[in-house]
């Protein structure tokens, strides 16, 4: 019997979005808060095909200690992380008490763009008549 140390427990995580270029020690580097990596692969397409061919999607068996935010950074490229028991996150501010539609930090921008919004046509037309 085999005892692990406690936390969440181990997961099969999945990064999409990730360059196939990007070494695996950036992954470990990126991931080692969140707890001890085991392993990484490359998910493949179906077993339909002759040759397995790899799908652009890293699966990553990992020691979870915190769980890890639906959305990160990894050498400079926004990744969506996904595994069984993640709690939601806002895509905006990776907070777990809201979502993206619903981010204050998201609606507050769009309000401030919302009062400095350019002039319409018939804006700038008024404003012409009324200067001549």
């Amino acid at each position: 019997m085999r005892i692990e140390h406690s936390g969440i427990g181990i997961k099969r995580i999945r990064i999409a979005n990730l360059p196939p270029e990007v070494p695996e020690g950036l992954i470990r580097t990126a991931l080692a808060q969140y707890g001890e990596i085991r392993s990484i692969q490359e998910e493949t397409c179906s077993n339909a095909y002759r040759y397995p061919a790899a799908n652009g999607i890293k699966i990553i068996s990992i020691a979870l200690k915190k769980h890890i935010p639906s959305y990160t950074i990894i050498a400079s490229n926004r990744v969506l992380i996904s595994y069984e028991g993640q709690p939601l996150t806002c895509y905006n501010c990776n907070a777990t008490d809201h979502v993206f539609q619903s981010c204050p930090k998201r609606l507050e921008k769009a309000r401030g763009r919302k009062n400095e919004q350019a002039a319409t046509w018939s804006q700038v037309a008024k404003h012409e008549r009324s200067n001549t």
